[in-house]
């Protein structure tokens, strides 16, 4: 089974041009998931995830705040 942590592992090796690319799709599924039970968890892990790319940013990127 495929957890969390497996793409937190995947996501610490992930180039400058990979971030750019996860980050709109991540940002994409919290606006559109439906505000259920059903989809707390799987929010939670992409917040994880978001944050995972986060720490690969300039601290100076207008979405670290955003992340954050």
């Amino acid at each position: 089974m495929v957890t969390v942590l497996h793409f937190v592992i995947v996501l610490s090796f992930v180039s400058q041009a990979n971030i750019v690319l996860l980050l709109p799709v991540f940002e994409q599924f919290l606006d559109m998931a439906p505000d259920t039970s059903a989809h707390d968890t799987i929010r939670q892990s992409v917040i994880i995830l978001m944050g995972c790319l986060a720490r690969h940013l300039d601290k100076d990127d207008p979405k670290v705040e955003f992340v954050i």
